[in-house]
């Protein structure tokens, strides 16, 4: 992850500010085709960048920190979502079945992970979904009972 490798920078140097930045750019990949499966896949995934300011001054009045990151792979679902290098590039695929995957997994799966540091959801102030479309969008605060308006 970009906020483990810049910490050594920002620490090493008193008051230094790092400025990392993650890049996607889906576009390159578009794929010109009657299939509505890459319709959808074309429709969903574009470019977009952000970056985050950070330092490691202690005076510094920051109003959240990260206190961990983790990820998981879901046994027996390597076909819901793929790249697959095409003639034209990557072609995506994304399941319907996906949506349905996460309100059934991620509850469980993501109290797990924040129990790790004595936290349930319900400490969490803010989330950030990677977008798959509305349904996936909609399906993650179900899966785990917050608000998402």
């Amino acid at each position: 992850c970009g906020l483990g490798v810049v910490g050594a920078p920002s620490q090493s140097v008193p008051a230094s500010k790092v400025l990392p930045c993650c890049v996607g750019l889906c576009s390159l990949h578009h794929q010109y085709a009657a299939d509505p499966h890459q319709g959808v896949a074309n429709a969903l995934f574009s470019d977009g960048a952000a970056a985050i300011v950070g330092n490691s001054d202690d005076s510094s009045k920051c109003s959240w920190q990260l206190v961990d990151q983790f990820s998981y792979v879901l046994p027996e679902t390597a076909d819901l979502m793929s790249w697959r290098i095409g003639n034209n590039g990557f072609d995506m695929r994304l399941s319907p079945h996906v949506p349905g995957i996460i309100k059934q997994m991620l509850k469980q799966w993501l109290s797990s992970q924040l129990a790790r540091h004595a936290l349930q959801i319900e400490d969490i102030r803010s989330w950030a979904i990677h977008p798959g479309g509305p349904r996936i969008l909609t399906a993650c605060p179900e899966s785990i009972g917050v608000d998402y308006a």
